[in-house]
């Protein structure tokens, strides 16, 4: 994915880092950024935080976030990434199904934040399809929302 490839040689460029916080997508981004050759330049981790009780303990995600909001909500993303510790972030919740889902998120509901340095993008998106259709738009989307931010359009 040249996206992802943008995104690795933009960080490398600058000596920046990259790390990723997801759960839906289980390692799905991890996975599409260290398939790309030249990745450990400025990959350091990736967190599957796919239980709650994994966003407190591994990434500081208040329980209080989780029970107010949920875990598929801006502030539980916004709390993840404020867990990790790189330049450039990538946070990831949601409901792939096929269960899960309730009226007021239904399945294909997913929450993607990004950070760099101290500018940062939340978006819910709510995708279509079955389970792997969701969790494979997820990952487009992450590395979409960062590359707009790290290359704002002129």
């Amino acid at each position: 994915m040249d996206t992802i490839h943008d995104i690795i040689e933009h960080l490398a460029a600058r000596h920046e880092t990259l790390s990723v916080a997801e759960s839906c997508t289980g390692g799905l981004v991890a996975t599409a950024i260290v398939a790309v050759p030249g990745a450990s330049r400025v990959f350091t981790e990736g967190i599957v935080a796919y239980a709650d009780e994994v966003k407190t303990a591994r990434l500081g995600v208040k329980s209080s976030i989780i029970e107010r909001h949920g875990a598929v909500s801006a502030e539980t993303v916004r709390a993840m990434l404020a867990g990790l510790r790189t330049d450039a972030r990538i946070a990831v919740s949601g409901i792939a199904g096929p269960g899960g889902g309730s009226a007021a998120k239904p399945v294909g509901t997913v929450v993607i934040g990004v950070r760099y340095l101290d500018k940062e993008r939340m978006i819910t998106h709510r995708f279509t399809g079955d389970r792997d259709a969701v969790r494979q738009a997820a990952v487009r989307e992450a590395f979409a929302l960062l590359r707009a931010l790290l290359v704002p359009p002129s």
